[in-house]
C-alpha cells in the first residue's frame, strides 16, 4: 500500500534526504523539500560544509541581548540538535550514518523555525527562518510538475493560529505573505528601524551568499557510467531500482545530466509519510 504525505496542516513541510553522492574529494547530499497545500517540491545538493555553515549561521541570527524567551529557546534547542562531527572516512555506511543524522537535523529545524505557533520577535522569527529558506532554495530543482516561481513563495507561506481557524490559504495570499515578511526583514536590516524590546542588533548573513554562488552539482570528469552508479548511496527506505539511482546521478553530477528521462523518480510523495 502506497503512503502519502499528510495534508492535514495548512502547512505541511517535509524534508528528506533519499541519496547522497560518495565522491573520493566530498559527499554532496540529495535533499528533496515538499510543501504542502501548493503541493510543490524539489530537490537541492549540499555538501556537509554547507549544512555546518547553515548550523553556525542560525546562532548569531538569535545572538546578542535579546529578552525574547523564544530567542533562548531556540538556541538552546539548536545546541541539543545531533550533528554529526567531520569525518575522513567516505565509506558508504558512514555517509548513510551521517544522511540519518544530517536528516534529522533538517526536519528538526524545520519543525522548530517554520511550523512553531509561539509569538516571535523578528531575530528568532524573521531572520532565522530567511537563513534557513536560503538554505532550502538555492540551486532548487524542480520535481515533476512543480513550478519554480511558486517553489521560490512555498516556504513564506507561514502557519499562525489565524491561518488554523480559517483552513488552507490560497496561493494568491502566499505571495501576500511572502512580501510581508521580505519587506520585514529589510525594515529590520535598516538601524532606524524598532527592534524587539531595544535589543535587535543589525546581523548581516554573509554566507546565505554562498549558497548563490557556489555550485551546487558535481563538476567532476565523467566516469563509465556504471561506475558512477555505484557511487551515489541511496538511503535506507528509498527508491533503489537502476533507473532511480540514474535519476538521482543526474540531479546531482553535470556530467550526466543528459541522462535525465523523468524528474518525477525524485519524488518522495509517493515513498514517505511524514508530518512535524
Amino acid at each position: 500500500m502506497r503512503q502519502t504525505l499528510s495534508t492535514k496542516n495548512p502547512q505541511n513541510v517535509q524534508v528528506f534526504i533519499p541519496a547522497a553522492l560518495n565522491r573520493p574529494t566530498h559527499t554532496l547530499y540529495s535533499i528533496c523539500v515538499v510543501v504542502h497545500p501548493m503541493q510543490q517540491e524539489w530537490t537541492i545538493n549540499r555538501r556537509y560544509s554547507q549544512f555546518h555553515q547553515l548550523r553556525q549561521d542560525l546562532f548569531p541570527a538569535v545572538h546578542g541581548d535579546s529578552l525574547c524567551p523564544n530567542c533562548i529557546t531556540f538556541t538552546n534547542n539548536l545546541m541539543e540538535m545531533s550533528f554529526p562531527s567531520k569525518s575522513p572516512f567516505r565509506t558508504n555506511r558512514n555517509v548513510r550514518k551521517r544522511v540519518t543524522v544530517l536528516q534529522e537535523f533538517l526536519r528538526s529545524l524545520v519543525q522548530v523555525v517554520f511550523l512553531r505557533e509561539k509569538p516571535e520577535c523578528r531575530n528568532c522569527g524573521l531572520r532565522v527562518r530567511e537563513v534557513l529558506r536560503a538554505f532550502l532554495l538555492r540551486g532548487a530543482q524542480p520535481v515533476g510538475t512543480s513550478d519554480l516561481c511558486k517553489i521560490h513563495t512555498a516556504l513564506c507561506f507561514h502557519q499562525n493560529n489565524c491561518e488554523k481557524e480559517r483552513g488552507m490559504n490560497e496561493p494568491e495570499s502566499n505571495q501576500t505573505e511572502c512580501l510581508r515578511e521580505v519587506s520585514a526583514v529589510e525594515s529590520d536590516r535598516d538601524p532606524r528601524s524598532q527592534s524587539y524590546a531595544g535589543t535587535i542588533e543589525r546581523i548581516s548573513f554573509p554566507s546565505n551568499n554562498m549558497f548563490e554562488s557556489s555550485d551546487d552539482k558535481c563538476h567532476d570528469d565523467a566516469l563509465p557510467l556504471e561506475e558512477a552508479m555505484k557511487q551515489v548511496v541511496i538511503a535506507e527506505g528509498s527508491a533503489c531500482t537502476k533507473a532511480d539511482i540514474m535519476e538521482r546521478l543526474s540531479s546531482m553530477w553535470v556530467a550526466y545530466e543528459s541522462h535525465s528521462s523523468d524528474s518525477s523518480r525524485l519524488s518522495m510523495g509517493t515513498q514517505h509519510s511524514f508530518t512535524l
